[in-house]
């Protein structure tokens, strides 16, 4: 997509006037590819860095469809482009999307392309070759052998030719980008940790020692998050112990029903789609991740803000940088016997050590990772768009 064969912007979206004061930042516009606005953490991330942006560049999000609940966090300084018509979910949606969005990226012209995780690697690898600058963040491990059946050498072929037309990737954890480096033969990988907390949490201080007994799970209801683990957990459990699942998605009927089978009527609430989790965290003892992958789940840097100590499955290369300290919570064998032995193994913790966790979490702040983000973006556009 060069300059001279682009179209002009649209007239809507003109180039912002920059101060003569000081030469203007290279990535001045920033074009982000959505699919849709899922209620996934990777969307909720990346509207926020693109309101945090919006505060001195200009930002847009070109998706197959404005629906979802992310949409709603959207802030008016951000414009956001749907297709026409609109590109719903489907089996071939992405690879539609991408020869979609190739025109109106080319009447936008962005200095640079932003794409939020993994998923949309098909959508960069549709769309028209471009002298745009593609930086993509690895929002799930690259590496097959951590959560995938397909045989690995076939489909590290193909992630690496997906990855081909990127400029950089983002890896959110050193583990993640040594990981993202060995497995695409790449140096082009940096490391900014995960916005998770808009604000840094006031100074955490342990709560009243009692037994854990209130066990949270949030997360989409889909099999990588494999729920039905955290209900035949429970079922080994004590009886006083509960399970509140926060969250909405296709497997829900079938985990109800489970529940049912297994016994655990009056032990499982199943709360659906909330727009904050913050107050079912401050109401539970201790937080589950039974998810078979993961990239970095932003939802155990929340439990452990709100005091929580947390039980999870080795779902990501990042979790011992996560569950970094003993107080934080344990990192089990998936499967039932082991998680809920590491459950009761906290049943009388004291929590996270408050000065270990207010280091941890000062690495995930908005204003620290959308700055590094920037940085980023900047020097991917003055120094050209060598692909990896």
């Amino acid at each position: 997509m060069t300059r001279e064969d682009a179209a002009p912007p649209r007239a809507l979206s003109p180039v912002r006037t920059v101060s003569t004061e000081s030469p203007p930042a290279p990535a001045q516009r920033i074009a982000i590819l959505f699919q849709d606005f899922a209620a996934g953490g990777t969307e909720r991330i990346m509207v926020r860095l693109a309101n945090e942006w919006a505060r001195s560049r200009e930002v847009a999000i070109f998706c197959g469809s404005e629906s979802g609940p992310a949409r709603s966090g959207v802030s008016a300084g951000v414009q956001v482009f749907e297709t026409t018509p609109a590109t719903p979910r489907s089996l071939l949606s992405r690879w539609i999307l991408g020869r979609k969005l190739s025109p109106m990226l080319r009447r936008w012209r962005p200095d640079v392309i932003v794409g939020p995780g993994n998923h949309m690697l098909p959508v960069i690898l549709a769309s028209d070759r471009t002298a745009t600058p593609i930086v993509c963040k690895l929002s799930n491990p690259i590496d097959p052998a951590t959560h995938s059946m397909i045989p690995s050498g076939w489909l590290a072929g193909v992630r690496r030719r997906a990855c081909a037309p990127l400029t950089q990737i983002v890896a959110m954890s050193p583990s993640l980008r040594d990981e993202a480096a060995r497995y695409l033969r790449t140096d082009h990988v940096t490391v900014i940790s995960e916005p998770i907390l808009a604000a840094l949490p006031a100074p955490i201080h342990r709560r009243p020692k009692r037994p854990r007994r209130r066990i949270v799970f949030a997360g989409r209801l889909v099999a990588q998050k494999n729920v039905a683990l955290a209900l035949r957990t429970l079922a080994l459990l004590p009886a006083e112990m509960t399970l509140t699942i926060v969250g909405d998605g296709p497997d829900r009927a079938r985990l109800e029903a489970l529940s049912l089978r297994l016994g655990l009527a009056g032990r499982v609430r199943f709360v659906g789609f909330v727009a904050d989790i913050a107050p079912y965290l401050t109401d539970a003892d201790l937080f589950l991740l039974p998810s078979r992958f993961e990239g970095y789940p932003a939802v155990l840097i929340e439990a452990l803000a709100a005091g929580l100590p947390v039980v999870a499955t080795a779902c990501s290369p990042a979790m011992p940088e996560i569950v970094s300290d003993p107080s934080f919570g344990k990192i089990a064998h998936p499967d039932p016997i082991a998680l809920a032995a590491a459950i009761l193994s906290l049943e009388q913790s004291d929590g996270p050590d408050p000065d270990l966790l207010a280091a941890f979490l000062a690495r995930h702040s908005l204003d620290t990772a959308a700055s590094r983000w920037l940085a980023c973006l900047d020097e991917v556009v003055q120094h050209g768009v060598a692909r990896l």
